[in-house]
């Protein structure tokens, strides 16, 4: 189709005749001339941008009609539209307003709020992220909670009942210990520990006296131990071991340790306990 500005065959013609012959004015001179065409060459560069403008698009109309006012007030300032303003942003080298659309390289944190990343692939680079069930999937020979496992009672999770403290004491081989003052009977408290399915022994290091009460030790809230701190004159260092104790599936346990009464002897509930201590023998 002919757009043309002046006659066709007068000096003045100006622009193109279809899709091939163009006319045009240089100078003194009135050229007609084959129109130059530039085609889609669909390279590699050209179709990410493309690719980067038509997301950048979507997530403008993405935006509900209040984020959209709010951008179209900060574009004012610049004489822009909101929408101007917004591709701007969106498409600037980092670091910009979102994490790159298309690759890029990405500086600062992330806050996910209460979002999360899904969908991500099986990972081939050791620095990729993975997840939750690909690592289980892939943990190497042995499970979480093999090995020897020492406890503290001092770094407790909760505390069910009584007033705990930790105590120094120079007499004792870890030069301390977690005591109930005031005591009482029933005084616990709980330490969670990520034991793997197998055969435990577990041998706890504790105090004993004339003042002192039975403590039981619980996996799950089950009795896998319990001994007695009645024992004047004051003793240190006193061990139990128990053999044979059975976690019948991995995950994080609760150790609950207790008071459960006191010898007729015993004029009082106290607990001096300095080490927990589990390992796998099956």
């Amino acid at each position: 189709m002919a757009k043309l500005k002046a006659p066709l065959f007068s000096f003045s013609a100006r622009r193109r005749l279809g899709d091939d012959v163009v006319f045009q004015r240089r100078g003194q001179l009135n050229i007609a001339g084959k129109r130059q065409t530039h085609p889609d060459a669909r390279s590699a560069g050209q179709l990410s941008w493309r690719h980067m403008f038509q997301k950048v698009v979507s997530l403008w109309h993405a935006l509900s009609p209040a984020e959209q006012l709010a951008w179209e007030s900060a574009a004012r300032i610049k004489h822009m539209t909101g929408y101007a303003w917004f591709v701007s942003q969106a498409l600037r080298p980092n670091p910009g307003i979102y994490l790159p659309l298309q690759g890029g390289v990405m500086q600062g944190g992330i806050d996910m709020a209460t979002f999360k990343i899904e969908n991500l692939p099986d990972p081939l680079a050791d620095q990729e992220p993975v997840t939750r069930l690909w690592y289980y999937d892939n943990l190497p020979a042995g499970d979480p909670g093999d090995g020897h496992i020492t406890l503290f009672p001092w770094n407790y999770d909760s505390i069910g009942q009584g007033t705990w403290t930790l105590f120094v004491d120079a007499s004792e081989l870890f030069n301390g210990d977690f005591r109930n003052v005031p005591a009482s009977d029933l005084d616990n408290f709980t330490i969670l520990c990520f034991l793997a399915a197998g055969t435990y022994t577990m041998r706890v290091l504790y105090s004993g006296a004339g003042s002192y009460g039975i403590v039981d030790i619980d996996i799950d809230g089950v009795e896998v131990g319990s001994y007695d701190g009645y024992n004047p004159p004051l003793t240190y260092n006193n061990v139990l071991t128990v053999t044979g104790i059975v976690v019948a599936a991995s995950g994080l346990n609760p150790i609950r340790v207790r008071v459960d009464g006191k010898d007729p002897a015993s004029i009082g509930y106290n607990v001096r306990m300095n080490q927990i201590a589990f390992w796998r023998t099956a």
